[in-house]
């Protein structure tokens, strides 16, 4: 994978702007899954403004390119897609310890045939700086995904972490 970023603020930091370009391979050895070697490519672009010093409101649109590498039996479900993710939200800090991350949004697959996903996406965090080094967190997103078998798969992730810098 391959990632390139850029990010400008001007005005002092009060906005950022984020352009991000990825691009990546999957590529499998075993000629079983062959069928699944795909090229990827993302643009994502990210405004966030400060409303307070440590808290901002976000729009974010990031839009992804499919292209599977092998023909594909018509059966076999693999077709090439540009998913496409919009969100709106808040990220930053309630207390100096307690942050949270709020998003809401649009998600449609755009699919070359079949079904496509097309509703609502959502994430919602909240961390919890223990020390200055280490933070737990909770949260629940719901997302999509391309699918090596079948266009798309839908998700509810609920999840909890720690990190701890060393």
């Amino acid at each position: 994978r391959l990632d390139l970023r850029a990010v400008i603020t001007p005005g002092g930091g009060r906005l950022s702007l984020t352009a991000a370009y990825a691009l990546w391979i999957d590529a499998y050895e075993d000629q079983a899954f062959k069928l699944n070697n795909r090229l990827s490519t993302e643009a994502s672009l990210q405004a966030k403004y400060r409303l307070l010093p440590k808290t901002a409101v976000l729009i974010e649109a990031i839009q992804r390119f499919y292209n599977y590498l092998e023909t594909q039996p018509a059966l076999f479900g693999n077709v090439d897609s540009m998913p496409l993710r919009l969100y709106a939200g808040l990220t930053g800090l309630v207390t100096p310890r307690l942050s949270t991350v709020l998003k809401v949004g649009y998600g449609n697959g755009f699919y070359d045939s079949g079904t496509s996903f097309n509703s609502v996406l959502a994430k919602a965090e909240v961390a919890y700086r223990l020390m200055p080094m280490a933070r737990v967190q909770l949260g629940y997103e719901r997302l999509f995904d391309d699918s090596p078998y079948g266009n798309y798969l839908t998700d509810h992730k609920v999840y909890a972490g720690y990190d701890h810098v060393i």
